[in-house]
């Protein structure tokens, strides 16, 4: 089924690693600060922290936090549905148990967020990603490779839109939603556009 979708070219087919920078948090574990996002950080669909404190200014060095920045679990049960913003932890570290996808110049990180997770919500999909068993996990260098619907948000405008605002209102519920949404107009029965 994944071969039929990545056949249409209107959804915009690309590696995410040529739309973002993927890297592996620095902060060895065990033992790590409280300080430092984990995968317990992973709350509602979003990457947070009440023991974070957010910088408001200035430059935000390598390694570190910023805004537009998706996170994902790179250890544990269903780590593939993990990704998500980060929300209020601009300028944290970052364990080494979470990957992160920077979006490029230009790419944008809401509707990257959106093609990664409708890929991710269909029944394959996180099949595409995790090994392992038991306890799944995701590699740097696989994820970097994953082919994403990135032009989906255009084909999907209207959903795309409700998307939006249901990530602006932090209501992972209503991105669920949609996603599901998307999902079945991707599945269609007779293969026509989403």
């Amino acid at each position: 089924r994944f071969g039929a979708l990545r056949k249409r070219a209107s959804l915009g087919w690309c590696r995410l690693g040529e739309l973002a920078t993927v890297w592996r948090g620095t902060e060895k574990t065990p033992g790590i600060a409280e300080s430092v996002v984990h995968t317990g950080n992973h709350v509602g669909g979003f990457w947070q922290s009440d023991r974070v404190r957010s910088l408001k200014g200035g430059a935000v060095a390598d390694g570190q936090i910023r805004p537009g920045d998706i996170l994902v679990r790179r250890v544990s049960r269903n780590c593939a549905r993990s990704f998500g913003l980060g929300i209020g932890i601009r300028g944290a570290l970052v364990s080494d148990c979470v990957l992160i996808a920077r979006p490029r110049y230009r790419v944008g990180s809401t509707r990257l967020l959106f093609a990664i997770r409708c890929l991710m919500a269909l029944d394959f999909g996180p099949g595409l990603l995790e090994r392992g068993t038991g306890a799944s996990y995701l590699a740097q260098g696989e994820l970097g490779g994953l082919e994403v619907p990135y032009g989906l948000s255009r084909v999907c405008r209207a959903l795309f839109g409700l998307y939006r605002r249901a990530v602006r209102c932090r209501c992972f519920e209503a991105m669920q939603g949609v996603e599901s949404r998307a999902v079945r107009k991707l599945l269609r029965a007779d293969g026509g556009e989403a």
